[in-house]
């Protein structure tokens, strides 16, 4: 389980203290972070932040014929 402490100053950004599972267990709840962070950061339109967080946003263009 994911323990969350969120930034009093920016109610979008906080920081994880403590991660209480197996090593395998803590792989998939980071992973499972990362998407809820993706997904909010694009519903809010702020991918700075995660650039911010130290986060390498790749955006993949499709090639429309």
């Amino acid at each position: 389980m994911i323990h969350w402490e969120p930034d009093h100053d920016d109610p979008y950004l906080g920081r994880i203290i403590q991660l209480d599972n197996t090593v395998t267990d803590q792989n998939k709840e980071i992973s499972r972070l990362r998407s809820a962070l993706l997904g909010m950061a694009i519903a809010i339109g702020r991918l700075d932040l995660l650039e911010d967080a130290g986060f390498e946003i790749k955006v993949q263009e499709e090639n429309v014929d």
